[in-house]
């Protein structure tokens, strides 16, 4: 599903192919189910693979419990990890590898790192999905006895709690189904994300204001009250009041609402521990969760009395130090003072508007916009492709251009090999995805497929070639190439197949198709 491809994007950004996270990509899988399942032999082994699972599995009834404090082993506990099988040495004698003991350790060399003011990441579109699905991270710190822990974990819960901040001002207003904020500690992550957005761009700009209002001290917070004041202009009703006199009532409510966006609430601020403390407690209720959860720790490396001093510490904590962590922490994901990724997921139809919106978010989101099927094709295993890595190489160059060199660059690379028709509307040739963009919501998917094969002639050669000079917008640098000029200046950068995906999907046509009146009067007749 659309959530599902945002969440694959967002590991793509970090994680090595070679990781747990890369060889279960679900592209990978399915490939290896095609290839493998598609004749009755390769069916018969895997069937008779997972029975001889099965019969060993079963050989015996079992039932094992662990008991006792398991910390008191010692550090030996990690020795049988730290051997063979999970560790690999050279044939050159050298010192063994230790196989990754933390999820952060399986991040790619090349993982995408924005510097500071810079947001990078991936727009992912597709026809058959209909909800917008959004999330941002930022660095964060992984010290399990960091001080800023419990204030940062009260922080998230003051924000994003039942009938919180975040509840009546995204929720409430309709602007997004569902919210999250998470802290990750083994990551080394924050992140905020939205699911089933109406109005992904409008949620997140809520949610910065927001937290912007949270973080203020109280003299700015008069500032903020007063600056608003003089600077609104009181527009008149028709019946000559002002919309700004309204009546008492009102008037609180409208107050009511300031003081919630402004500052910290203490009741709120003690309701949010109290949710802290009772996430923290739940788990550990019943002795196989406090034994599991034992085990967790060591292997993520924290301390035996990690829950213990966690509690002391919630309970310890004030308004100035939560507000603090909001500042350092949930602040950078919404003003751009961090380096933020970014991986967002919307209906094809919507992709255009949203690219518009986010290109006025301040900082500015450099996204690169790929369909399904050229995401696919980018991270799925087959020859030519790169997988995670050719994602990151596409996503960490979008914000490098080098205009000059890239304008002498001619000729070297293949033509666009996708069909373009002409449409008798206008005369212009178009790619089909670009028709039926166009006149999704004017026709049906059946009209506009007969209408592209019945009405629309094929252009010269069919296909985008030298013949018909097509040039393109590179968003780098906002300069129209041809596709030979494009490859020529990517060459030895990219492969054949990331920069056809660049060149079809990110790369915008440089005639625009402006809005067509008769064309939308003759719909009837087309139907």
């Amino acid at each position: 599903d659309g959530s599902g491809l945002m969440r694959l994007a967002m590991r793509a950004l970090r994680f090595r192919d070679d990781s747990t996270y890369g060889a279960f990509n679900v592209f990978r899988i399915e490939r290896l189910f095609s290839k493998s399942l598609s004749k009755p032999a390769g069916l018969q082994k895997a069937a008779q693979d997972l029975e001889s699972i099965r019969t060993a599995l079963l050989a015996a009834s079992m039932f094992a419990r662990v008991g006792g404090d398991v910390l008191s082993l010692g550090d030996g506990i990690l020795k049988p990890w730290r051997s063979a099988p999970f560790v690999s040495a050279s044939s050159e004698g050298r010192a063994p590898v230790v196989a990754p003991a933390l999820t952060r350790e399986l991040y790619a060399k090349d993982k995408v790192r924005p510097t500071k003011g810079k947001t990078l990441g991936c727009l992912l579109s597709s026809s058959a999905e209909e909800s917008n699905y959004w999330t941002v991270d930022c660095d964060c710190f992984t010290d399990p006895r960091s001080p800023e822990l419990a204030p940062l974990l009260v922080a998230i819960e003051y924000i994003t709690a039942l009938e919180g901040p975040f509840w009546r001002k995204i929720r409430g207003k309709g602007l997004s189904y569902s919210y999250s904020m998470n802290h990750f500690l083994e990551l080394g992550i924050i992140r905020f994300s939205l699911s089933k957005a109406t109005d992904p761009v409008g949620a997140f700009l809520q949610a910065a204001q927001i937290v912007s209002c949270l973080c203020m001290e109280s003299d700015d917070q008069d500032e903020a009250e007063d600056s608003a004041g003089k600077n609104v202009p009181k527009e008149k009703n028709p019946g000559g009041e002002e919309k700004g006199d309204k009546g008492d009532d009102e008037d609180d409510d409208d107050e009511e609402d300031d003081e919630d966006e402004l500052g910290l609430d203490p009741s709120s601020l003690e309701a949010a521990q109290s949710g802290v403390l009772f996430q923290l407690i739940e788990p550990i209720d019943t002795i196989p969760g406090a034994m599991g959860q034992a085990f967790d720790n060591t292997i993520v490396q924290q301390p035996p009395d990690q829950l213990q001093w966690l509690l002391k510490e919630v309970q310890g904590t004030t308004a100035d130090s939560v507000q603090a962590a909001m500042k350092s922490y949930i602040l950078p994901l919404f003003d751009g003072s961090k380096g933020r990724m970014v991986s967002l997921m919307c209906p094809a139809q919507k992709r255009s508007k949203i690219q518009a919106e986010l290109r006025k978010v301040k900082p500015a989101f450099n996204v690169v916009s790929l369909d399904v099927d050229t995401f696919v094709k980018t991270l799925s295993p087959a020859e030519g492709c790169e997988g995670y890595a050719g994602l990151r190489a596409l996503v960490s160059e979008g914000g490098k251009g080098k205009t000059a060199a890239k304008a002498k660059a001619k000729g070297g690379g293949k033509a666009s090999g996708v069909e373009r028709r002409i449409d008798p509307e206008d005369g212009i040739a178009y790619t089909f995805d670009e028709i039926s963009a166009h006149y999704t919501g004017t026709y049906s998917k059946s009209g506009i497929r007969t209408y592209w094969e019945a009405q629309c002639s094929v252009a010269k050669g069919g296909k985008a070639s030298k013949d018909n000079a097509e040039k393109r917008v590179d968003p780098e640098d906002g300069v129209a190439y041809t596709f030979d000029e494009l490859a020529a200046f990517y060459k030895g950068k990219y492969k054949q197949n990331v920069l056809q995906a660049y060149w079809d999907s990110t790369c915008t046509a440089v005639r625009i198709r402006q809005p067509r009146s008769k064309a939308k009067a003759k719909a009837a007749t087309r139907t």
